[in-house]
């Protein structure tokens, strides 16, 4: 197998991608093999292919929670080799070695979504004109308000679709008890908006201008 598989003692992670090597593993294990040999270590059993995924994922949780307490790259060292491997044997160290290499992963790839995220809450962000670019049109605002509504409200409805009902009309214990409420009650909103607030015609106090409707599965 390579270096696909370490017995008893420390693989270096740090040339490869954990993710792929997980799945490797997983899949070599789901064939049913018995007898593996590996690239280092003595000749193991399917249970050393096991031992190899949660060594991988081991060190995936200790990096996790050093990032989540704030503890930077520099303390690994300092991070206790978990029971199940301390009698492995590690040259060079491999183990904080692992770590590091792991830490800087996750952090590039927590960094990566956050950027992404920031992307994506751009894109989707609501027109709001400024004094340098007011359109001539005074209702120009509010359609592309209301153009942008229409948009996020499919891909909100699109998500309903794809979840279990129940899901979708579970008491959530919120103003809204449901997320199957919190859609209508955003199309009651647009409605109050449209057709009243836009033509004066709202007033102070106004409830609800349509019930919601008692939904079923049907």
């Amino acid at each position: 197998m390579g270096d696909l598989l370490f017995v008893n003692c420390h693989p270096y992670l740090a040339s490869g991608s954990p993710e792929q090597w997980k799945q490797s593993l997983a899949e070599i294990k789901g064939s049913g093999v018995q007898v593996v040999v590996p690239g280092h270590g003595p000749v193991g059993r399917s249970k050393s292919l096991s031992m190899m995924l949660q060594y991988i994922q081991s060190l995936e949780n200790i990096v996790a929670n050093m990032i989540k307490c704030g503890k930077s790259v520099k303390q690994a060292s300092f991070e206790p080799v978990p029971s199940l491997f301390d009698t492995w044997l590690s040259p060079d160290n491999f183990f904080i070695t692992n770590l590091e290499f792991l830490y800087n992963l996750q952090h590039k790839r927590r960094k990566q979504n956050k950027l992404r995220a920031r992307s994506q809450t751009h894109e989707h962000k609501p027109y709001h004109s400024t004094h340098n670019h007011q359109s001539d049109d005074p209702n120009m605002d509010s359609i592309r308000l209301i153009q942008y509504t229409h948009a996020i409200r499919r891909k909100y409805l699109k998500i309903l679709g794809e979840l279990p009902w129940d899901e979708v009309v579970k008491d959530r214990g919120a103003s809204f008890p449901s997320i199957r409420d919190i859609f209508l009650h955003a199309l009651d909103a647009e409605d109050l908006f449209i057709n009243h607030i836009v033509q004066a015609k709202w007033k102070m106090g106004s409830t609800r201008l349509w019930k919601i409707p008692k939904c079923t599965s049907d």
